[in-house]
């Protein structure tokens, strides 16, 4: 009997566990990509001061596909990742989200949003540095 109740709170605690895992798993997909796109950006940024001029870079929010001047790829997205650009008021809008920077580094961006289960990222950029603030907030 006593067997069967340690086995009982032993399977409990898997339980536990698995579930537990399941958030941390969702939450470093979405750090994963996030730093992704957060590289990205800082090579768009990196180019626009090299090069002297302004360079644009657009994400898709459906697809998860980039592009600037010189580079094209896809950030590995899972189907269930939610990507929402943020305009003044906080109203969602576009399926492109554009980051301009410019040859002295500044940048033009509305804020980005990540969601994936029940974690949740924010982009904010620094529009005089040029620099990307990453937050966790709730989806």
């Amino acid at each position: 009997m006593e067997l069967l109740i340690v086995l009982a709170i032993i399977a409990m605690g898997f339980g536990v566990m698995v579930v537990s895992f399941g958030d941390r798993s969702d939450e470093m997909t979405l750090s994963r990509i996030a730093h992704s796109i957060r590289t990205e950006l800082y090579s768009a940024r990196l180019e626009a001061i090299q090069s002297g001029q302004a360079i644009t870079f657009g994400l898709n929010l459906e697809t998860c596909a980039f592009t600037s001047r010189a580079k094209a790829g896809e950030f590995d997205c899972p189907e269930d990742l939610v990507l929402r650009q943020l305009n003044e008021g906080s109203e969602p809008s576009l399926s492109v989200w554009h980051v301009t920077y410019f040859e002295d580094g500044t940048s033009i961006a509305p804020e980005l949003n990540l969601a994936l289960g029940e974690s949740a990222l924010h982009l904010k950029f620094n529009w005089i540095t040029g620099l990307i603030q990453l937050e966790a907030n709730a989806s």
